[in-house]
């Protein structure tokens, strides 16, 4: 059985956890895979769309990400490693202290920028940027794999 916020459910990633996902101190762990592409900035999303976790009541979540960010005109690329941690205590979703991001490997140190974010409905964002100019049938593509805990409170 999947937890309710699991994306698992909807798009094939992993997921670990008891049998139950309801009571204080059940816990699930689930690994899935967002991407997207933009000209200069963008989000993205497990369905390359719109699927992202979302923080509801009673969670504590900690994630964790690897990203890895082409520039299709130059080919510049660049690897982050990502983490973030969030909870809802039944107030709405924060973000608990303050993402970190750290640049495991860049063609061009500085060209790409990669972080976990929290959106205003509550969403676990991944937030990338290149900042060279690209030609306007140019992208930057985007992939990250994320794996989250999630504790039941």
């Amino acid at each position: 059985m999947l937890g309710p916020n699991s994306l698992a459910k909807d798009n094939n990633a992993i997921h670990h956890q008891r049998e139950v996902f309801t009571a204080i101190g059940d816990a699930q762990t689930s690994q899935i895979v967002y991407f997207g592409s933009d000209q200069t900035a963008g989000q993205l999303y497990s369905d390359g769309a719109s699927q992202r976790i979302t923080v509801t009541a009673n969670r504590y979540i900690a994630a964790e990400g690897q990203v890895l960010i082409v520039n299709t005109n130059t080919n510049d690329t660049s690897q982050f490693q990502i983490f973030g941690c969030y909870k809802n205590t039944g107030g709405g979703a924060v973000l608990v202290g303050a993402p970190t991001s750290i640049a495991i490997a860049e063609d061009i140190a500085g060209l790409h920028t990669a972080k976990f974010q929290l959106s205003g409905a509550g969403e676990i964002e991944v937030a990338c940027t290149d900042s060279s100019p690209l030609p306007s049938d140019q992208v930057f593509r985007a992939i990250a794999y994320i794996r989250y805990t999630e504790l039941v409170i």
